[in-house]
């Protein structure tokens, strides 16, 4: 019984931290880069979708729940109906799982993520944007084809790959200064 509380609060402080940042990265990202938005949901410049890639590469199932929390919160206002919020919302957080899961199996990665080098994280990065662009422009082309602009999926991914590019090179750029801390404090 402990250890089903254990996990349960463990999965909650997962899904509570995914959603956290997914909130500070979207407020970040139209501080820094709304000159870059071609619509509401399309952004030359998308560091949110960086936070998408690392919370599956962390947390996997856990990170969609947290996804798709502020997803859908962030999207209400942006959408005409709570059904396409909600659409939208299980397209940005369930695309990353998948690219993720697909590239991890295809380039061979264990399920630690241990020896994990650039190459292999761009190309899922690669992958976390492709699935991202393709799948969100083919819904908006369905909702209204005769208003829609193929160009957009060039926008999205691009946006989308500049974002995770940011976001990974923050986060490695954090790693190493937490390392260099720890080891500089545990040789005193």
């Amino acid at each position: 019984m402990n250890l089903l509380i254990a996990n349960a609060k463990n999965g909650a402080l997962c899904i509570g931290g995914v959603a956290i940042a997914w909130l500070v990265f979207f407020k970040l990202n139209s501080l820094f880069f709304s000159t870059f938005e071609k619509s509401h949901f399309i952004n030359w410049v998308f560091i949110p979708a960086g936070i998408r890639l690392i919370s599956v590469l962390l947390f996997d199932e856990y990170a969609i729940v947290g996804l798709f929390i502020w997803a859908l919160i962030t999207s209400i206002g942006m959408t005409t109906s709570p059904t396409e919020a909600v659409l939208i919302s299980l397209i940005s957080a369930i695309n990353p799982y998948l690219a993720i899961k697909l590239s991890k199996r295809i380039l061979k990665v264990n399920m630690t993520l241990g020896g994990l080098n650039a190459k292999q994280l761009i190309t899922m990065s690669f992958f976390a944007a492709l699935f991202n662009c393709l799948s969100h422009n083919v819904y908006f082309y369905l909702v209204d084809p005769e208003h829609y602009e193929w160009f957009s999926c060039v926008s999205m991914f691009t946006g989308d790959f500049a974002g995770i590019l940011i976001v990974l090179y923050l986060f490695a750029f954090t790693l190493k200064v937490i390392r260099k801390s720890v080891s500089g404090s545990t040789q005193k």
